[in-house]
Order: C-alpha cells, then sequence, then structure tokens
C-alpha cells in the first residue's frame, strides 16, 4: 500500500513541528544538522518539504531527507516510520 501525500504531509509536520519543539530545537538548527550547507539555503530546502513552489508542486520527502530529519530531532527512523503509519495512515 503507498503512502499518500496526506500522510507524507502530515509526517513532515510532525517532524518539524511537534518533534523539533519538543526537542526545544529551532527550525534553523534542523535545517542545517540535515543539509549542512549555508543557513538560507538550507532552510529552503526543509521549507520546500512543507510548502508547494509556485507551480503547486511540492520538494518530495526522500528517505534519506526522512532519515536526516528524524535523526536531527532524536527520532528513530523505524519508529518514525511506525509513528507515521500507525498515526496517519488509520
Amino acid at each position: 500500500m503507498p503512502i499518500t501525500e496526506e500522510t507524507k504531509e502530515k509526517m513532515i509536520e510532525y517532524l518539524l513541528e511537534d518533534m523539533r519543539k519538543k526537542e526545544g530545537k529551532t527550525y534553523d538548527d534542523i535545517a542545517l544538522e540535515v543539509y549542512g550547507e549555508p543557513l538560507a539555503q538550507s532552510r529552503m530546502k526543509l521549507y520546500r518539504l512543507r510548502k508547494p513552489k509556485k507551480d503547486g508542486s511540492r520538494k518530495e520527502l526522500s528517505l534519506e531527507d526522512f532519515i536526516k530529519i528524524c535523526r536531527a530531532v532524536n527520532l528513530d527512523p523505524i519508529r518514525g516510520l511506525a509513528v507515521a503509519l500507525d498515526r496517519f495512515e488509520n
């Protein structure tokens, strides 16, 4: 069963809002941990996961991004996937 776009959006929101705040990290902290580039570029990449571009498309959440974001918020990636499937698919 494929993971729906709605589930992906909810998971990104969960990781970047709920878990980030729980860990006491800023959006910039997560952006730098995940992408490690200059802050402005890192922030933009993370932002594009959440918000559509002008053409309405959204950056696809890659497995690599998912794992890095989970680790940045101190969440085991396997647990993160389990949470997504349990919380957002049911």
